[in-house]
């Protein structure tokens, strides 16, 4: 798909301000809380493609340390004004951790990365983990690549996801389901919450 990657950034960038405006007041919440049952409560997450910040800021309320990054120069500077601490301008493809993480979210943000990449990508990201660290990722539900009024996909099924996990990872999946959209569109999720294990 060329330089649909390139497209997809600068789509975020000419609509950070509205983007962030539409997203910021969906109710994560259930996701989170399901989420954090497996971050212990000192924990450091790491939200990949903040967006708005609005994960970032509730992480951040609940007491945990949060490093946020995501492609888009000016969605990160929105971000960071929202949640009060700087957001890394960075791609995760480009990125380098500078300790482990007891927490990685990745909320509709893989989804823009090609699916050649995806198993490289996911084996990298667990290798960020800290021990017992935990992993969420969503994508919306379908098969395929695809663009969609200027931006990349990678749709994905549970079964796909299931195995990509298992297959790539060294991590153990927790839960793994399909729901519908948390801001009311008609469009289905495929989410999980995948574990890397205690060393024996």
């Amino acid at each position: 798909m060329g330089d649909s990657q390139d497209t997809t950034i600068r789509w975020y960038d000419a609509r950070a301000d509205t983007y962030a405006e539409a997203t910021r007041s969906v109710d994560m919440s259930p996701v989170q809380d399901r989420f954090l049952t497996y971050v212990r409560g000192d924990g450091h997450i790491l939200d990949v493609g903040c967006g708005s910040g609005r994960d970032a800021r509730a992480f951040i309320e609940q007491g945990y340390t949060v490093t946020a990054m995501d492609a888009s120069e000016k969605m990160a500077r929105i971000a960071a004004e929202w949640i009060g601490q700087p957001v890394r301008h960075e791609r995760i493809e480009t990125f380098e951790p500078d300790q482990p993480f007891d927490g990685i979210w990745a909320s509709a943000s893989l989804l823009h990365l090609p699916e050649h990449i995806l198993p490289d990508m996911l084996k990298r990201v667990a290798g960020w983990m800290a021990e017992e660290g935990v992993f969420y990722m969503s994508f919306k539900q379908g098969e395929g690549e695809r663009m969609a009024s200027g931006r990349r996909f990678t749709d994905m099924t549970q079964p796909k996801l299931q195995t990509l996990l298992k297959d790539h990872t060294p991590l153990t999946i927790r839960e793994i389901w399909t729901s519908g959209d948390a801001g009311g569109r008609s469009i289905r999720w495929v989410s999980a919450i995948a574990q890397r294990a205690h060393p024996e």
